[in-house]
């Protein structure tokens, strides 16, 4: 595998919302002062997976991985809406 390129079953299948990312993580008590960028370059550098229902983005996990023996997993949440 190319350095820098994911396996074919780690790429998002729908594009995930970074608007409503953006404004869960606001409310949260762990990346409540998180900014916008911040945010971008946390995703930019993970493994990241959306939860949807009807096209609409309900939920977010992170993973920071070295894609061999350690992960992390992080800015998970479901909308509590649903």
């Amino acid at each position: 595998m190319d350095a820098g390129r994911l396996p074919d079953q780690h790429r998002q299948v729908a594009p995930l919302s970074l608007g409503r990312i953006h404004r869960f993580l606001l409310r949260s008590c762990w990346a409540s002062g998180r900014s916008l960028r911040a945010i971008e370059r946390s995703i930019a550098g993970s493994l990241c997976h959306g939860v949807y229902c009807r096209d609409v983005q309900l939920g977010f996990a992170r993973v920071v991985t070295d894609c061999v023996t350690s992960y992390w997993l992080c800015d998970v949440f479901i909308d509590e809406e649903h």
